[in-house]
């Protein structure tokens, strides 16, 4: 979290080109469950526009981490230099809280009841995230995602909840290309563009799997709806079938690195914050 939502539009400019999506890289230390992001493509009855419905998700655990005590766990969550890590893949991706604007709290809050999350109020955190720039041959995309953040630390069920608000985009490049682009997102070149919905919400749980031992576990879900133009299906360099399986592939990919990375750093600062404070009381106690 965050995942770059244009991401999956940038795959779909992508194939028309005949570019391929770069493999990402596997984190085999994590423990990871991806539900498979299914894309379906249908056209209305003039056939002017086909919708595609991209819906994914990952679960990703932390190795089993030690546990000092219950005081010092809900310190740890409650720092948000700690909890910022889960919302900026591992703190790769700038980051900064903003004012939460009555505007904001209105469309966080109609996205929580789309997603069943937590309503927030005005004494919740509101983020921005510049994502990792998307560079293709061709186009280049730099996105800042809007992400409402509600948490509770002695909840260890729902520790944090994070929901995308909104997302401000920029795209350059090769005409032909940035043209595709803004006819998949129906932006012209101009902010998000009214052909794309987008709803994505992370979740942190913890258990203590023992009296010595607890552990993290991150949920993600992305549900992105797109409209377009129908022709763009026929001019694919590939059938439909082709192209959903290879973008559904990439986008897994896409969202797999980002928690991973997240989660990775989140235990590591855990782990080090507890060996520091186990070496902090043991020094006390001699």
């Amino acid at each position: 979290m965050p995942f770059n939502v244009f991401t999956c539009l940038l795959l779909l400019a992508i194939q028309v080109c005949s570019f391929e999506p770069t493999t990402l890289p596997q984190f085999s230390r994590q423990k990871v469950e991806n539900k498979l992001i299914t894309l379906h493509a249908t056209e209305n009855d003039n056939g002017a526009t086909a919708t595609l419905t991209l819906d994914g998700g990952a679960v990703v655990s932390t190795d089993p981490l030690p546990f000092v005590s219950d005081e010092f766990l809900v310190s740890f969550l409650e720092d948000t230099s700690n909890r910022n890590l889960l919302a900026s893949a591992g703190g790769e991706r700038p980051l900064e809280a903003i004012k939460l604007t009555s505007d904001l709290l209105k469309t966080w809050q109609d996205a929580c009841k789309e997603l069943g999350a937590q309503i927030p109020d005005e004494t919740d955190s509101v983020i921005k995230v510049r994502t990792s720039g998307i560079n293709f041959p061709g186009l280049q995309l730099e996105s800042t995602a809007f992400i409402g953040i509600k948490g509770n630390a002695s909840n260890e069920n729902q520790v944090y909840e994070f929901v995308l608000i909104q997302d401000e985009n920029k795209v350059k490049g090769l005409p032909p290309v940035v043209w595709i682009f803004n006819k998949l997102t129906g932006s012209e070149g101009k902010g998000n563009g009214n052909n794309q919905s987008t709803s994505s919400l992370t979740t942190l749980a913890y258990k203590k799997i023992s009296e010595s031992e607890v552990l993290f576990t991150t949920t993600s879900r992305l549900v992105v709806n797109v409209k377009f133009p129908a022709f763009l299906l026929k001019i694919l360099p590939t059938n439909k079938e082709k192209a959903e399986e290879t973008g559904a592939k990439s986008i897994t990919k896409v969202l797999e690195k980002d928690v991973n990375l997240a989660v990775k750093a989140f235990g590591k600062a855990y782990r080090e914050k507890a060996k520091n404070e186990s070496a902090t009381t043991l020094l006390h106690n001699q």
